[in-house]
């Protein structure tokens, strides 16, 4: 429930700020995320577990 109701809570929720005319404007996330992930195994060193869990949702994305 958590991610989908997130989910559908925000597609309301920039529904209504289109609505009253607010210009909703969604850059292109993915050059930001890869270069993020260029940090991840730095930020992560000290934290197997969260290396572990990086992981397992990398697998999950295919990649």
């Amino acid at each position: 429930m958590g991610i989908a109701a997130h989910d559908e809570l925000a597609a309301k929720g920039l529904e209504t700020a289109a609505a009253a005319g607010v210009e909703i404007i969604e850059p292109d996330l993915a050059p930001f995320q890869e270069l993020a992930r260029t940090s991840w195994d730095v930020i992560l060193a000290d934290q197997p577990e969260a290396t572990a869990f990086k992981d397992r949702f990398l697998a999950a994305l295919g990649k």
